[in-house]
């Protein structure tokens, strides 16, 4: 190309790279070129299966809205005022506890910021998830469906 001429290739390649964007700019959490529809298409993907171990799909989980997450499995757990199960409680709310323990097992979030969502310390999580498994093992049906709003996120 350009006779041979490594200089001339060099100059005709810039020339034409610096007509065009950078096409890093649209790379999305390591994982995909595009817009900002098909990231949302990417996500939807991502949703259907289980890539949560790739850095990449962690990294896009993690952007989304871990209170609006929280109140999303709230609700698939049958509360009837999710926004209210997010405020500081004095006693223990099953489904509260579940919605705690379906974030925490994500491995995405830590504990301080599960902690922020529903208003108490990063202490307390571990608590609120032994006793979510409690509830799990002991309920089949509330086992099923923490399974399937697990698997929906």
């Amino acid at each position: 190309m350009h006779g041979g001429s490594r200089k001339e290739f060099v100059t005709a390649q810039q020339a034409s790279f610096g007509e065009k964007p950078n096409l890093l700019e649209d790379l999305k959490y390591g994982l995909y070129l595009g817009s900002e529809a098909f990231s949302k298409e990417c996500i939807e993907r991502l949703e259907d299966k289980h890539y949560h171990e790739k850095p990449q799909a962690r990294a896009l989980l993690r952007s989304r809205s871990i209170q609006d997450l929280a109140i999303k499995i709230l609700k698939g757990l049958g509360e009837k005022a999710p926004a209210s199960a997010l405020q500081v409680r004095k006693d223990h709310c099953k489904n509260r506890d579940i919605a705690i323990y379906i974030l925490y097992q994500l491995g995405v979030y830590l504990n301080k910021e599960i902690g922020e969502v529903f208003g108490v310390g990063y202490t307390a999580i571990p608590g609120a998830v032994k006793r979510a498994q409690e509830y799990l093992r002991s309920d089949q049906e509330a086992n099923s469906v923490a399974e399937k709003m697990f698997s929906d996120i």
